[in-house]
């Protein structure tokens, strides 16, 4: 037995080295450029009734172990298919830059039916890692983003059209049964760290600049259930601003279609409306009765509750989102408030911009 084995192990060291060198040199000189031109044509193929256009431009593809591919120079590009006039400038699209991309697939899982891809992403000056499964049952996604930085992030920054400045983690947890979204469920949280907003000349939602706004911390935590996500707890009582919200999001196949109705209000300190000369006359001194030039803005002022604070109702789609004041208490859309609630702490008024509410809830259920 020995010596047949003796004999044989030649033979099998020469199959061993042709397979080594047949998968070296398929590793080596596959077409990677190829593989990369189907993949973008592939992720910027827009889905079905989609508002939004994708487009996915990689400037190199290549190896990442024998499992693995590495993409460099990645960049995600987002138009909102917003109409525009026959003057007016093409809409610039919103883009999402990814350094590197590394992505390894599972050869065993697609063994048992199952596409199985870890991933890697270094962006935004911070990680992104995470794991894809999908089969015919489900759609599984985790992922885990740590060191974010705010303002690399454009679509987030153009969202209030102001620098941002902070540090950002978060974690996603989704599951979709029959690989369908609306029936997801799952979490989302996210956290900021030293988040500031504004630089005294870029203006929030249009209205009026104001001076670097310190937010501190702001901690957002979220359920999602049958394709709708849910806050449980968004907010920050920073140095310069208390702030909270509430509301959902209606998840689409194209996340940036995804229907937004959320609720926020706000609440300058009396630290920071008496830090200058520029606060005092924009916001109001603290103690003083005269009315702030801030709110001579008249959507600003419609925004004004009578607890002090500030109200906004943001609604639509993710990639083109509508902001209204609203001085009422949350719309019942956005929270589990009964409507009997909802009139009691209003003190029975309807509140100034329910009809826009009504409305956005129209848009979306068509």
């Amino acid at each position: 037995m020995k010596e047949r084995l003796r004999a044989a192990l030649p033979y099998l060291g020469y199959v061993a080295f042709y397979l080594f060198t047949f998968a070296l040199s398929a590793y080596w000189a596959f077409p990677y450029d190829r593989l990369r031109d189907r993949l973008v044509a592939e992720l910027s193929t827009p889905a079905k009734g989609a508002r939004t256009k994708i487009t996915v431009e990689i400037d190199e593809l290549g190896p990442h172990w024998f499992t693995g591919l590495s993409a460099t120079g990645v960049r995600v590009l987002f138009n909102s298919g917003k109409p525009v006039s026959a003057n007016a400038e093409p809409e610039k699209p919103a883009t999402l830059e990814l350094d590197e991309v590394h992505a390894h697939f599972g050869p065993l899982a697609k063994l048992l039916g199952k596409t199985k891809v870890s991933f890697w992403v270094r962006a935004f000056g911070g990680e992104i890692e995470g794991l894809y499964v999908d089969s015919e049952a489900e759609r599984h996604v985790e992922a885990s983003a740590k060191e974010v930085v705010a303002n690399r992030v454009e679509p987030l920054r153009g969202l209030l059209g102001i620098p941002l400045q902070g540090v950002l983690q978060g974690t996603l947890d989704l599951t979709m049964p029959e690989r369908k979204v609306h029936k997801a469920s799952g979490s989302l949280a996210l956290s900021a760290t030293d988040l500031a907003v504004g630089d005294g000349e870029a203006k929030i939602l249009d209205t009026i600049a104001l001076p670097k706004l310190n937010v501190g911390a702001l901690d957002l935590d979220s359920e999602i259930k049958e394709g709708t996500l849910r806050l449980t707890k968004f907010g920050s009582a920073g140095q310069d601003i208390d702030l909270a919200g509430e509301g959902k999001i209606s998840l689409r196949e194209n996340v940036t279609d995804s229907f937004a109705d959320l609720y926020f209000r706000f609440k300058f300190s009396d630290t920071y409306r008496g830090k200058n000369d520029k606060t005092k006359a924009l916001l109001g001194e603290p103690g003083s009765s005269t009315p702030p030039a801030f709110e001579f803005v008249p959507k600003v002022k419609q925004s004004k509750r009578s607890d002090g604070m500030y109200g906004w109702h943001l609604t639509g789609p993710l990639s083109l989102p509508r902001f209204d004041p609203y001085s009422g208490s949350p719309p019942s859309s956005a929270t589990s408030a009964s409507p009997a609630d909802t009139a009691a702490s209003t003190g029975g008024k309807r509140p100034a911009s329910r009809g826009a509410a009504s409305a956005a809830t129209k848009r979306e259920a068509e």
